[in-house]
């Protein structure tokens, strides 16, 4: 599973979402980071390898 996927599912989980692994792959997936089958995409590799930090300040920086 790609470490974005991995983060994502546990987040989710911690918030007590009922089916998190499930959610957490059409999110992913609607994001462009898995593909259908949960494999990372070139995009997904090059966030899951981010920081939290890095993450928020490349949403930050795609806001303005």
């Amino acid at each position: 599973m790609a470490k974005i996927l991995d983060r994502l599912t546990r987040q989710l989980r911690a918030r007590g979402y009922p089916d998190p692994a499930g959610m957490a792959l059409d999110l992913a997936e609607k994001a462009g980071n898995v593909d259908p089958l949960g494999r990372a995409t070139k995009q997904g590799v090059r966030r899951g390898s981010m920081t939290p930090e890095a993450r928020a300040q490349a949403r930050r920086r795609r806001a303005k």
